[in-house]
């Protein structure tokens, strides 16, 4: 089936994506400056001087992209776009990629047991621990920092997980939320044993290299700290940040799934009890994990809108999904002391663009689904109302569904038909 993409009165931006299996990336890592409509940054401005004067902070950096165009880039000191630093738990969001690269595979499934890795090291309870569960804080490991399976560089990952054996777990597998290293260390070691390669090799072929990211490290070691071990620049950062909000797509290559990216947005805490939360004293103690990342701002119906995975040491990414934006805060300090800085800056960014009339017009965009379907992707101004119509001809229209206006970002599952040629289009309704 051939489709071809029509707006209202004229060709719209055409955007059928060939995607390729993870290779060598297809997109340099810069981003184009905003084209779209004119917003009033200035109270986003304003928020990230005051974060870095009430703080002492001369060096920071913040990027906003919105539609994957520069919103908004701020410099202070000596940070620019490639300053490497340490981003601490941050790296959860990118070693969480790398595992759910590996279960859209099929080489691992989020709900195997930790015993299905290592029989002998972890048998009873303890060796019910699941993926799932490693990675959203809930195996039941204590979320102890200073371990020597998440310090030593004299040992590999698989001598971690030896270590982490040792632990006796602080409740049973799935019923206590408690934040740490450990957990995501082990499922590290699983990892490297499902897919018979280095954690380092995983992350070159499954993240490195099919976005092009020339900077970001775990650092020359056997065992890669796989909670809080990577240095990223905010350029390099931003660029997985598109990743995932494009549902998996990078270029031409299809890091991962759509379903994955949904999935690791979801609340996978199932309910368990909140024992240990950095969140508690910034006052959000019942904010709630998905795989490796953060569900901060919460939709009437419960899932999340807004996401994301800051580091101790002050670096910042998130998503808006409602709003197609992404961004990332950069300095060096101790995030309890500009969490609130950071959240004036999010909030700041929100109402920039909600109070900018934004009537730019839409675009669909043909993503792959897999089997006999594809997802397309529709494109428009927050607020505005669409409607989807197809034709086999060009000279008649059928209304496939109108779209109400919500937050401009609509995914759409088209079936294939037996149609040689399929025409879509997307009219602005009044």
């Amino acid at each position: 089936m051939t489709l071809n993409l029509f707006k209202h009165g004229m060709v719209a931006t055409l955007l059928i994506l060939a995607t390729t299996p993870r290779g060598r990336a297809q997109s340099s890592l810069s981003f184009p400056p905003q084209a779209n409509c004119i917003y009033d940054l200035s109270a986003v401005t304003q928020a990230f001087t005051n974060t870095l004067a009430q703080n002492s902070i001369a060096n920071g950096s913040l990027l906003i992209l919105k539609d994957g165009q520069k919103l908004h880039e701020l410099y202070s000191g000596t940070f620019n776009p490639n300053t490497l630093r340490l981003i601490a738990s941050a790296s959860k969001w990118l070693s969480a990629v790398i595992i759910m690269s590996l279960v859209d595979d099929g080489i691992m499934n989020l709900d195997d047991p930790v015993s299905r890795y290592f029989p002998a090291q972890y048998p009873g309870q303890k060796g019910t621990m699941t993926i799932r569960q490693m990675f959203s804080h809930t195996s039941g490991l204590p979320g102890d920092e200073t371990s020597d399976a998440l310090t030593r560089d004299d040992i590999t990952l698989q001598q971690a997980a030896q270590i982490i054996a040792t632990n006796n777990l602080i409740a049973a597998p799935g019923t206590v939320f408690c934040y740490g290293g450990l957990s995501m260390q082990l499922a590290g070691a699983c990892a490297e044993v499902a897919s018979g390669q280095s954690w380092s090799n995983l992350f070159y072929l499954r993240l490195k290299q099919p976005l092009g990211l020339t900077a970001t490290t775990y650092g020359n070691t056997p065992n890669p700290r796989i909670a809080g071990g990577i240095s990223s620049t905010l350029y390099e950062y931003a660029t997985v940040l598109q990743m995932l909000l494009q549902h998996g797509l990078w270029g031409t290559n299809r890091v991962l799934s759509s379903n994955a990216v949904y999935v690791m947005q979801q609340d996978q805490t199932a309910g368990a009890f909140i024992q240990c939360s950095p969140y508690s004293k910034y006052g959000f103690g019942n904010t709630r994990y998905g795989i490796g990342e953060w569900r901060e701002e919460l939709r009437p119906d419960g899932s999340a809108y807004q996401i994301g995975s800051g580091g101790a040491f002050g670096f910042a990414p998130w998503i808006d999904l409602d709003r197609n934006v992404t961004g990332v805060f950069m300095v060096v300090n101790q995030m309890e002391n500009v969490f609130p800085g950071v959240q004036q800056i999010k909030a700041a960014v929100r109402a920039a663009v909600d109070n900018t009339p934004c009537n730019h017009p839409p675009y669909l965009q043909i993503q792959p689904a897999g089997g006999n379907t594809n997802f397309v992707t529709l494109h428009g101004a927050r607020g505005r109302s669409y409607s989807l119509e197809n034709s086999g001809d060009l000279a008649s229209w059928t209304n496939l569904f109108d779209l109400p206006g919500t937050n401009g970002l609509w995914e759409i599952l088209l079936t294939t038909t037996n149609l040689p040629r399929l025409f879509l289009r997307a009219k602005v309704l009044p």
